[in-house]
């Protein structure tokens, strides 16, 4: 965050890590990354197209890992957590998605997964990872102020900053009912919520340009966990309440402690070849479903 605010000469040492690690992607997709990630491949091969220097491109690499690490990576934790604590729901996404995203044929001995169908016909899944963001999340959208404004009884100055925590609203009781505290996916399900109300990509007209790539990434990791595997504490103690990790600079700030867990295979999905059938891409880089 130092860096970000134009005070690098604050933290000399981190700017050399930093040029360290430029050095050393510039160094990797010079050589051969054929076995790279898709999305790695893809953004290398759309910045070299468009006559990117080989340095942009590295630092590119290094601020896509700034959102996932602090954004993607707790929010798939959470989700993890949320649904596997609860044995009904669990029981619940297996069944829709079992039903509208999993085709088997026993011909070739394959399982697959249809990405395209998980976003369109298993909603709950969607209201899964929607409600870990709304419980967990504690981002906040900022804006300028362009003009002189009132706003019943403040008067926004013109050049002024403010700052629209995200969190009174995902705990309004007024939008999400008497229980908003509480975890309960099925709030999203059925019902037409008023705009802005779920804001954990931003507000409009500003919000995360890689949320589709990320929400279809989430949902993949669950759906295939939960057809899978099993996964429960170690210790028998349950699924204990854990702190978090406060002052992140994260739209869901990671949990402070550990929770070690066994991951035992279910009988009947670990055999043969799944594969991941993902549906036509509408956006420049085919790297999500639809």
């Amino acid at each position: 965050m130092t860096i970000w605010a134009g005070w690098g000469f604050l933290v000399p040492g981190s700017i050399k890590a930093r040029e360290r690690l430029v050095n050393a992607f510039v160094k990797y997709h010079r050589g051969d990354h054929s076995d790279a990630a898709q999305i790695i491949k893809q953004r290398v091969k759309l910045m070299q197209d468009y006559g990117a220097p080989d340095e942009d491109v590295a630092r590119m690499h290094l601020f896509f890992g700034q959102g996932v690490l602090p954004n993607s990576v707790p929010a798939a934790f959470w989700t993890i957590y949320e649904v596997f604590s609860r044995p009904d729901l669990v029981h619940r996404l297996r069944e829709a998605i079992i039903e509208h995203g999993i085709h088997r044929d026993a011909r070739s001995d394959t399982i697959e997964l249809d990405v395209s169908a998980l976003k369109t016909r298993v909603p709950l899944l969607l209201a899964v990872l929607e409600e870990t963001q709304r419980v967990r999340g504690a981002n906040a959208t900022f804006r300028k102020v362009q003009t002189d404004t009132v706003l019943g009884d403040y008067h926004l100055k013109r050049g002024n900053w403010i700052q629209i925590p995200h969190q009174p609203v995902h705990h309004d009781s007024r939008i999400w009912g008497t229980d908003p505290l509480q975890y309960n996916p099925d709030r999203f399900l059925g019902k037409t919520l008023p705009s802005n109300s779920l804001s954990a990509w931003g507000t409009a007209p500003h919000l995360c340009p890689a949320r589709q790539f990320a929400s279809t990434e989430i949902m993949v990791l669950i759906a295939l966990l939960v057809l899978r595997v099993e996964i429960v504490p170690i210790g028998g103690s349950g699924w204990r309440k854990l702190k978090v990790r406060p002052f992140e600079a994260a739209t869901i700030p990671p949990p402070a402690q550990e929770l070690e867990v066994e991951i035992r295979p279910r009988e009947g999905w670990n055999e043969g070849l799944w594969v991941l059938k993902m549906g036509e891409s509408k956006t420049r880089v085919p790297l999500a479903s639809g």
